[in-house]
């Protein structure tokens, strides 16, 4: 019983994060004001549509070029014949890297993917806490249906208060600016 009770909590604290400071970690009230362990402001101001669609390609673009550099490192091509060649089984698998690119990368205390970092964006919950694996892991599967329909999920960050896209509104997070 007491082991139920156990994995219950370190589930819940695995998909619910407290509100923390992205910086330090310290658990912090108001997280859209300033921690007080190490003074850093999260900004409050929402990230601007063409910030985030120019992260997404520079993303897009990073994990292609990984994909690439797996399937070369580690010999996803077979040779069949003189003039045939196809691609070993585990190349399909692939398909996930961006998933799980996008998760680690915004679960962790740098809360942004490579390309959120260089146009100095970050994704929180709507508190402004960091976000669980668990959590950045369904966005990014979510993402994929603001790619259908000619990315009108993206282009639904235009027309929302806090600028969030389709998968932003059902993750429940928002992608703010830094400030420093």
């Amino acid at each position: 019983m007491k082991k139920i009770i156990k994995m219950r909590f370190l589930f819940s604290h695995f998909i619910l994060k407290m509100n923390q400071c992205s910086q330090c970690g310290k658990k912090i009230n108001n997280p859209l004001q300033v921690c007080t362990l190490c003074q850093m402001r999260l900004s409050g101001k929402y990230a601007d549509f063409f910030r985030r669609f120019f992260a997404l390609i520079l993303d897009n673009i990073i994990t292609v070029i990984l994909s690439l550099l797996l399937i070369f490192i580690f010999k996803g091509f077979v040779i069949i014949g003189a003039d045939k060649v196809e691609l070993a089984p585990w190349v399909h698998y692939l398909v996930f890297l961006p998933f799980f690119y996008g998760a680690l990368f915004e679960s962790s205390v740098l809360q942004a993917t490579p390309g959120k970092m260089l146009l100095r964006i970050y994704v929180c919950n709507i508190q402004g806490a960091r976000i669980s694996f668990g959590r950045a892991f369904l966005r990014q599967i979510l993402k994929t249906f603001s790619y259908l329909f000619f990315n009108f999920g993206f282009i639904l960050a235009l027309f929302t208060k806090n600028k969030q896209a389709l998968h932003d509104l059902f993750a429940q997070t928002i992608v703010l600016k830094h400030s420093n």
